[in-house]
């Protein structure tokens, strides 16, 4: 029975050996078929009835089910199918005048957790995994020196060894699919300061005792102010210079006004000296004498009557 079966296999794979098609997930993959319908062209999704196409009439009645609505019959044979999903992987059938021609979907999925970057020193995981591909399909990673891993891949700790471009190979009744993913390692200088930063907050969530070692307050201060980011140094340092900068332009041109005042003082006293001495000279005439006055003479006085 085991023999029969594989035999079943075999035959089932060399039959769909040049129907087979990889694609990832949000792709558009369309299937040819080359069979050529006289009335009737069926599509379907294993045992789901997708398309049924009238070749004469040029007519065409939808199954039903979520792919169908992302699918459309092309020249009334070939099947295209936008936006793949990983459940849209499978076995298709081309049907024709009962004649059947059948077509394998395989999504291919790769993933790296937590992601293409990664931390030295700190653990990651690589997989690689196919949809719709019995069990004969061989699915495995290759590392950037050429080295072969199976589909799941644990890091427990990331090296710089672990960097470059990885490939995801899926090998199915000769073919193959290859899907490549580049990992970036971060090296010690550029995550050095993440680090001193939890340094710091482990010290700043520890208890605070009542006596204090004046050394280990200088250490913990020490790590606060490592914790900024390069830029962040570069910034005040810019700002100091400038700041000293004015400081200094501002004191020089107060100089430089207390001298020019200084030197207008002293040329407006030589000045001042070197004018002759005016007094006040009043141009009105002078007035004229009062005439001297004589003795009155006294009225005469009245005749008696």
């Amino acid at each position: 029975m085991r023999i029969f079966m594989c035999l079943v296999f075999v035959l089932s794979a060399l039959s769909a050996e040049g129907n087979i098609f990889f694609a990832k997930v949000g792709e558009t993959v369309t299937m040819v078929c080359k069979l050529k319908a006289s009335l009737i062209l069926k599509w379907s999704h294993g045992t789901n009835m997708m398309f049924n196409v009238n070749t004469k009439r040029g007519s065409q009645s939808k199954g039903t089910g979520e792919i169908v609505q992302r699918s459309k019959v092309k020249h009334d044979v070939n099947l295209e199918i936008s936006k793949v999903k990983e459940a849209d992987a499978g076995g298709f059938k081309c049907e024709a005048d009962g004649k059947i021609e059948e077509f394998i979907l395989a999504i291919v999925s790769v993933s790296i957790t937590p992601s293409n970057v990664l931390q030295l020193g700190k653990s990651a995981q690589l997989q690689c995994q196919v949809k719709g591909l019995d069990q004969g399909a061989e699915v495995r990673w290759e590392r950037p020196d050429g080295h072969s891993q199976k589909n799941i891949v644990e890091i427990p700790s990331v090296s710089v060894s672990d960097k470059g471009t990885w490939k995801c190979i899926v090998n199915y009744a000769g073919k193959t699919f290859n899907e490549n993913v580049t990992i970036t390692v971060k090296e010690l200088s550029q995550q050095s300061i993440p680090t001193l930063k939890s340094q710091t907050l482990e010290i700043i969530k520890q208890p605070t005792s009542v006596t204090r070692n004046p050394s280990s307050q200088d250490s913990s201060v020490l790590l606060v102010l490592l914790e900024f980011p390069l830029w962040v140094w570069l910034a005040f340092g810019a700002g100091c210079l400038v700041v000293i900068l004015l400081i200094i332009c501002v004191i020089i041109l107060c100089k430089r006004m207390r001298r020019r005042k200084r030197k207008f003082l002293k040329m407006k006293n030589a000045q001042n000296q070197l004018k002759p001495k005016t007094y006040c000279q009043c141009d009105h005439p002078t007035a004229a004498p009062k005439p001297r006055q004589g003795r009155r003479r006294e009225k005469p006085s009245a005749l008696p009557l």
